[in-house]
């Protein structure tokens, strides 16, 4: 009965987490993650979907490990692009990507905030904006003549910064954003290559991508059409959290699937487990009179050891129990045996035979089957001519 009660505990936990794991409905994610394969709002997976388009027949790869693995030995005609909000540069990775660059490749870098010595390398600076307006959109402009008369508007989002152009600065301005015209977007010219510095990643993210795609569109469109190296490694979210495995699941089909039925298959066999199982009754012949047997059994057992006077004294006391059962008389009466010629009916003779026989019994130490049987011959003609056989209780 514990056991069965273990089950069903078990059966309605499994319940209630199944209930919960599929009932629960997810928060919205606002973390600024820029991964491509995330669909929320602040991930790049639009953007990322649509690069075949905007780079069409040039290969995309995705890279994963840090600059100082693998950018130094990297050709020339090649775009590399770094989308975040707060990329931890290292020295030796700005080194690596200025020599990258300088070689001939392209290097596009949208991020809010950039280190001091990238910027001073490059003849820039950069200026951290705190506004307090109550309007949160803000109008973002490229600079291009063939794009001059257009302007677009991103809700929730505010300029947070501004390049400030050194004296010894020898690029050129791309983008604008807001009232004040402050500049947001740059080309520097670095040896064979260019670097482009864009200082709001968020209108590349999902949420601002739908608003203004042609936008986004354009400030690509600055890269060459040539093999692109698109960077996963340097995002705020990559191996700092691991994905929940219960997430990694719902997003995986196969796995979803397969999760669903093991969940299923464990109900069903706790369910079925848990009823009380009840053994097949056996069926029980009916039971057989072996009286005879046992009484040859018996017989077989006193012949074998030779024992006859033990057999008579059995029977004669058997007979007295008789003899007080059927005619009310104790063999230690007086006068017993005329009293019991009188009452049972039997003839005189077979009385005295059977009296001398049991008297001379006291003399005896053994006897002979002869005399075994002559004293069952005589109980048997008493009985016969009472007419009252032994009584079994």
């Amino acid at each position: 009965m514990a056991r069965l009660k273990y089950y069903w505990f078990l059966l309605f936990l499994l319940f209630l987490f199944g209930l919960s794991y599929y009932t629960h409905e997810e928060d919205i994610d606002w973390r600024e993650t820029y991964s491509p394969e995330d669909r929320i709002p602040y991930g790049t997976f639009l953007l990322f979907d649509q690069l075949p388009r905007l780079f069409p027949e040039d290969e995309i790869t995705r890279n994963e490990r840090p600059f100082s693995e693998w950018l130094g030995s990297e050709g020339v005609g090649k775009n590399l692009i770094i989308i975040s909000n707060d990329i931890a540069f290292g020295e030796i990775d700005q080194e690596l990507i200025l020599e990258f660059a300088g070689r001939g490749n392209q290097v596009f870098i949208a991020n809010e905030s950039l280190t001091d010595k990238l910027l001073e390398d490059l003849n820039l600076t950069d200026k951290i904006l705190f506004t307090w307006n109550h309007d949160t959109s803000t109008i973002f402009r490229l600079v291009n003549p063939a794009y001059r008369n257009e302007q677009v508007r991103f809700t929730n989002l505010q300029a947070s910064g501004t390049l400030i152009p050194g004296d010894d600065f020898e690029g050129r301005i791309l983008g604008i954003s807001g009232r004040d015209s402050l500049v947001n977007f740059v080309q520097i010219p670095y040896h064979n290559g260019n670097i482009y510095l864009h200082l709001a990643p968020k209108v590349f993210a999902n949420i601002h991508f739908l608003e203004n795609p042609h936008y986004v569109a354009r400030c690509l469109s600055y890269l060459p059409r040539q093999e692109t190296i698109w960077d996963d490694y340097y995002k705020p979210y990559f191996r700092s959290e691991e994905k929940g495995a219960f997430q990694l699941i719902k997003k995986n089909q196969a796995l979803n699937y397969a999760w669903t039925l093991l969940i299923t298959g464990t109900i069903l066999a706790l369910f079925f487990f848990a009823r009380r199982r009840q053994r097949a009754i056996p069926v029980l012949p009916q039971p057989e009179n072996k009286t005879l047997e046992f009484i040859e059994t018996i017989g077989d057992l006193y012949f074998q050891e030779g024992n006859h006077i033990d057999v008579a004294k059995k029977k004669i006391r058997y007979f007295y129990h008789n003899v007080q059962l059927l005619f009310l008389l104790h063999e230690h009466e007086s006068d017993f045996w005329t009293k019991l010629q009188q009452k049972s009916g039997a003839k005189e003779t077979t009385v005295h035979k059977l009296k001398e026989m049991i008297q001379a019994m006291d003399k005896f130490t053994q006897i002979s089957p002869e005399f075994l049987g002559r004293l069952n011959t005589h109980l048997e003609d008493f009985y016969a001519q009472t007419g009252k056989y032994p009584y079994h209780e």
